[in-house]
């Protein structure tokens, strides 16, 4: 599976795909192929508007950012978010992330 092999390539955490579901105007984000630290939340959703994938859908290239994490130990804590959407006909369908 797509989401097994980038996990193991970039030595992440998490990987997933997030498929984007009309939902009023906000639409909603459905998590269809988790592996890792969120894979508990498979087939659960997520508000377009909260979700980084979100955000990656309007400028349609790839994004990275870093952001913080709490602290473990009394250090910050920072995790490397990469997130890339795919369009079909010219209209965003979700993200690999």
């Amino acid at each position: 599976m797509l989401v097994e092999v980038a996990l193991k390539l970039y030595r992440d955490d998490c990987t997933g795909i997030s498929i984007l579901e009309p939902n009023d105007d906000l639409g909603v984000f459905g998590w269809y192929a988790i592996v890792g630290a969120f894979g508990p939340n498979l087939d659960g959703t997520m508000a377009g508007n909260l979700s980084p994938c979100g955000t990656v859908l309007n400028p349609g290239r790839p994004c990275s950012s870093t952001v913080p994490n709490g602290t473990r130990d009394g250090k910050p804590e920072m995790y490397e978010n990469r997130l890339v959407s795919f369009h079909a006909d010219g209209r965003p369908v979700g993200t690999v992330w």
